[in-house]
């Protein structure tokens, strides 16, 4: 019996560090000389965060800050020196990195980065639907996400999804003349208000859309 509970120990240790968890406590890092489309999508996930775990998430800007698990999302800043962006056309990864910046206090970072912009913006939304179950057309559907206390990533996460078959993905807004009434943006001089349409390009990216 004693050498059961002995096993058994092992097997629940061994378990528990091959999962990296993630809640409010967690940080969203991104370099401040990011593009501003990545600094855009880097809110979005703060915000699907605090939509999931009912807690706002920091977003830091310097690795000092970061805590033990961090979410790092990098176009030209912040790779580990064992994660290399992908080559090609608009390939997202999601990769785990333990001790990724030696003399940092982050242990676990969860790195989210992509061929070029438009990669690591697909990167980080795929991350949203994947691991915190945010429907890319939430604002559309008033689908919220469930909440969770916490959320289960594998350690040794790594995903990467090649480029589009097509160059050219997206809609054409024929009921816009009915969103105008809906949402207009007479102060703006545009018939749609640009806040509506900042959530129709949100949708567009994150259902990879260009």
């Amino acid at each position: 019996m004693r050498n059961l509970t002995l096993i058994l120990g092992i097997l629940l240790a061994a378990a528990a560090q091959a999962q990296i968890l993630i809640d409010a406590g967690t940080t969203l890092l991104i370099d401040r000389r990011e593009p501003g489309p990545v600094q855009k999508a880097a809110r979005d996930l703060a915000a699907d965060m605090r939509a999931v775990f009912g807690k706002p998430v920091r977003l830091v800007h310097d690795r000092a800050e970061a805590t033990a698990t961090t979410i790092c999302i990098s176009h030209s800043h912040n790779l580990p020196a064992g994660v290399a962006r992908p080559a090609g056309w608009e390939i997202l990864q999601l990769k785990a990195a333990a001790s990724p910046w030696p003399g940092s206090p982050v242990r676990h970072a969860i790195v989210l980065t992509g061929s070029d912009v438009r990669g690591v913006i697909y990167a980080v939304y795929e991350f949203s639907q994947r691991f915190l179950k945010v429907d890319p057309f939430y604002w559309w559907t008033d689908h919220a996400p469930p909440r969770n206390d916490r959320i289960v990533i594998p350690a040794d996460l790594s995903v990467r999804e090649g480029s589009p078959t097509f160059r050219y993905r997206g809609w054409f807004m024929n009921c816009e003349d009915l969103m105008s009434a809906w949402r207009p943006g007479s102060h703006e001089n545009s018939g749609l208000s640009m806040a509506t349409w900042d959530r129709v390009f949100e949708a567009l990216l994150r259902s990879k859309g260009t």
